[in-house]
């Protein structure tokens, strides 16, 4: 009887953990991610489901991406914003860098979640004209104009093999949800 009981105990002790895990995915908040128009510039927000709060992430100025992309500021708006939207799915967005690099000798702009390197390239820019301009600076200058100001706190310059990186940490949930997530 007793090694019968065994598999049962497993079993029951098994749901438990998977209820719990379940439960606890099912208490994190979800994001949306749209693109509005704020002020006269595409905006990508970042929202709660129910819309209770929100917070920009990027203001696609048409002086700061000027030259530097044959994407509209509309259509970067849009498409970053379905890009993060797919993102959020799989990571948590409590811990996320946007980081302005260089790959391929281009300048990208990347959402890392914590200890990735470029998980996922949100947009990329023209090779830059002036070759004396590198395109990890040219990548570093637009995330420094298009970024949200109020996600602009925890900048981290970086150089790996000879390519200088910019890094915002980001926390979206504590930035929409303060202290209402530890309630």
């Amino acid at each position: 009887m007793k090694i019968k009981s065994i598999p049962v105990l497993l079993a029951a002790g098994a749901m438990a953990i998977a209820s719990s895990t379940v439960a606890k995915a099912a208490d994190a908040p979800e994001l949306s991610f749209s693109c509005q128009v704020r002020e006269g510039v595409p905006t990508t927000i970042a929202q709660s489901v129910d819309g209770s709060a929100e917070t920009p992430i990027f203001h696609w100025k048409a002086e700061a991406l000027a030259n530097r992309t044959s994407n509209s500021p509309e259509e970067l708006c849009n498409n970053v914003s379905q890009k993060l939207a797919d993102y959020s799915v799989d990571r948590d967005l409590s811990n996320i860098n946007i980081v302005g690099t260089a790959q391929g000798g281009l300048p990208v702009v990347c959402a890392n979640a914590a200890g990735e390197n470029c998980s996922k390239v949100l947009f990329t820019l023209n090779k830059p004209e002036n070759t004396s301009n590198k395109p990890d600076i040219v990548a570093g200058d637009v995330v420094d104009s298009i970024l949200a100001q109020n996600l602009q706190p925890e900048k981290k310059e970086f150089s790996t093999r000879g390519v200088q990186s910019i890094s915002y940490n980001v926390d979206l949930l504590t930035l929409l949800f303060g202290d209402k997530l530890f309630k």
